[in-house]
């Protein structure tokens, strides 16, 4: 076959070069445009063949799109959902829908599984569903069928059997504290679709009873939280404390079933709908959007870390310490960043904080930068003058990553992970230096300061596996030990993000965010030291008093000899002489009241400028908003179930 006719055979259709005559260089080349295919078009997967015949008109468009104000849908009730609503849509904002109920204004999102198109009620009789008392007429309804929110929207969420029994014993994670997760038990069976749980109630010695279906979020099967390493919250009742005060023999679900008088049937995931984006991984240290729907405004927060199927977040706007949110991955209250400004939603942003100064007109951020160093090597067979500037590469000259000084305030909260006496053992702060190079001291001062039994907390939070971000790779190796640590932390690229990127570092490890600062301060209002926190800081007093004279005459014999060259940057100070004293920590501790960074550090000389206040938009610390100011057009907003 000349190549005359093989040109007539391919008709144009693919190139010369493209012909492959190997059978595995076809299967790939199929595979490949296969791959490429599936990924051009939409994510119908929950739609079969007969579906997408039957919804080929809206295909072409988003699910959101077709939810619009005035349509109607079908709601069955969050505390008895034998009863069912009929709603109307008065504002659609990407999925949360503002609807009204029974002269009521409540909030849900649309891909909640007890939302339903007009007409469900109908066809499932054999739940024993029927409309609420005091719902619209049947000829009203049928005139509601004809404005109805798309059936497809809710196609991926519909409502499936169950495959729960009485006794079945589960673990439900509270909805108030959101932290803790008590043990629990299937008490009452309502139809195929809903069940009722009882579980524990916190603070009180009574329970609480929960309804609940096969996709509830929340709802876990026995043994979960063994599997994830988190503690279950066992409750503390009259009946399982002896007369004397002891509480019993350790708790397990076999003395909870005969406690309850309920058979203990084990579930597994199995009685569970699989959670969606399960085996995607959760990238720590990014920024999400939390909306509350008891409020109606969305909030600001920061991801810590994910395990398995749960995510731990902060709320940005917390200016006090409290524990990590956990939500369940594919929570509905999650969104990306940018969110709440794209639907006009009421957002609670982060705290405002100072940044460094802005950048100059020749691009230079310091003054320093032009008065003490320049990017022309000096002349090494010559005599230093005081007045020669100190060579360093035009690169970190002109391209915003020079850093000044990092002061480090070690009375400030250093988080569950950290040992305070090792860190009160760092010196006072880093020196102005490159970003890379400073941050890479930094983050490795922190992981020497944590405690072994956290060293895994640390590298999971720190790690990533991203390829779309700058990523530092810090290694790190423990005294003697064999074992090397090879961290991929991300990293920002310029010294305009390095204020913000050391926050979210220090709120990821649930330290103060003033722990590390580009500015002084004398006393931080974060917390004072507690007492079970009293970890005996690095000495007695006496060693503290003369450490302090040593390092105040290190620091005179350091300023001396800067006159004659170039001082080196002391990463940490001496450690100090081990304690004479029992027990792996000395007994002497830093009062609570009187706690400052000067208890801790030598003087030091500011050298660089004054903060300035980031850009940030209206905030209310801890979560505190004025709902009414923000949207007064859509009235009060309410939540039909107790849920963030």
């Amino acid at each position: 076959m000349d190549d005359k006719d093989r040109r007539e055979d391919l008709d144009g259709e693919i190139a010369i070069d493209d012909v492959v005559t190997d059978v595995r260089e076809v299967e790939h080349s199929i595979k490949r445009v296969l791959t490429e295919e599936k990924d051009k078009r939409r994510k119908w997967d929950f739609l079969d063949v007969d579906e997408v015949s039957r919804y080929k008109d809206v295909l072409d468009r988003r699910l959101n799109d077709l939810i619009q104000e005035e349509q109607y849908f079908e709601l069955q009730d969050a505390a008895e959902p034998r009863c069912v609503f009929c709603c109307r849509v008065l504002a659609n904002l990407g999925g949360i829908v503002i609807y009204e109920a029974m002269d009521h204004i409540l909030a849900i999102n649309i891909t909640d599984p007890r939302c339903h198109p007009i007409g469900w009620y109908s066809n499932h009789q054999d739940d024993a569903v029927s409309y609420c008392e005091g719902n619209d007429s049947e000829e009203t309804i049928k005139k509601m069928a004809n404005n109805s929110v798309p059936e497809i929207v809710f196609k991926r969420s519909e409502l499936k059997e169950h495959l729960f029994k009485v006794g079945a014993l589960v673990e439900v994670q509270d909805v108030e504290q959101r932290a803790v997760i008590y043990p629990g038990h299937v008490s009452e069976i309502i139809n195929s679709h809903f069940v009722k749980i009882v579980s524990s109630s916190p603070g009180r010695l009574d329970t609480r009873e929960i309804i609940a279906h096969r996709g509830s979020l929340g709802i876990f099967p026995q043994g979960f939280c063994a599997s994830i390493g988190h503690q279950l919250s066992v409750p503390f009742n009259n009946s399982r404390i002896r007369s004397k005060g002891a509480q019993e023999s350790e708790w397990n679900w076999k003395s909870y079933a005969a406690e309850w008088g309920i058979s203990g049937v084990q579930t597994s995931e199995f009685n569970f709908d699989p959670i969606l984006g399960r085996d995607s991984r959760i990238t720590p240290m990014r920024h999400v959007e939390v909306f509350c729907y008891q409020q109606g405004v969305m909030f600001a927060a920061l991801i810590h870390r994910a395990v398995r199927n749960l995510v731990l977040i902060e709320l940005s706007c917390d200016t006090t310490l409290k524990a990590p949110l956990m939500f369940p991955i594919g929570s509905d209250a999650i969104f990306p960043c940018g969110f709440a400004a794209a639907h006009d939603i009421p957002f609670v942003a982060e705290a405002p904080f100072l940044s460094l100064p802005p950048l100059k007109d020749d691009g230079v951020r310091f003054d320093i930068l032009r008065t003490h160093y320049s990017s022309k090597p000096s002349n090494i067979f010559q005599e230093r003058k005081m007045s020669d500037k100190t060579f360093l590469p035009e690169f970190w000259l002109k391209d915003d990553v020079f850093l000044p000084r990092i002061y480090v305030h070690p009375s400030c909260r250093i988080g569950p992970w950290l040992v305070r006496s090792q860190f009160a053992a760092l010196a006072r702060y880093y020196e102005a230096g490159p970003l890379l190079h400073v941050f890479k001291v930094l983050i490795s001062d922190i992981y020497q300061c944590t405690s072994v039994e956290h060293r895994m907390d640390i590298q999971t939070t720190l790690n990533t596996d991203d390829e779309d971000v700058a990523v530092l790779h810090v290694k790190s190796k423990w005294r003697m030990s064999p074992d090397h640590v090879l961290m991929r932390v991300p990293v920002c690229k310029t010294a305009r993000q390095a204020a913000g990127w050391l926050r979210v570092l220090l709120r990821s490890l649930g330290c103060c965010p003033n722990l590390f600062s580009f500015e002084k301060t004398q006393r931080c209002d974060c917390n004072k030291i507690s007492a079970e926190e009293q970890r005996f800081v690095t000495e007695s007093s006496a060693a503290l008093a003369q450490r302090m004279n040593l390092s105040n005459s290190v620091e005179k014999r350091r300023r001396r000899s800067s006159k004659a060259r170039p001082s080196k940057r002391r990463r940490t100070n001496q450690l100090s002489p081990a304690s004479k004293e029992s027990g792996p920590h000395p007994r002497t501790s830093i009062a609570c009241d009187n706690t400052s960074d000067d208890d801790f550090s030598r003087s030091s000389v500011d050298e660089m400028p004054r903060l300035h206040p980031a850009d940030c938009v209206d905030f209310t610390s801890n979560g505190v908003t004025r709902i009414e100011n923000s949207s007064p057009q859509r009235g009060p907003i309410r939540r039909d179930t107790n849920k963030f």
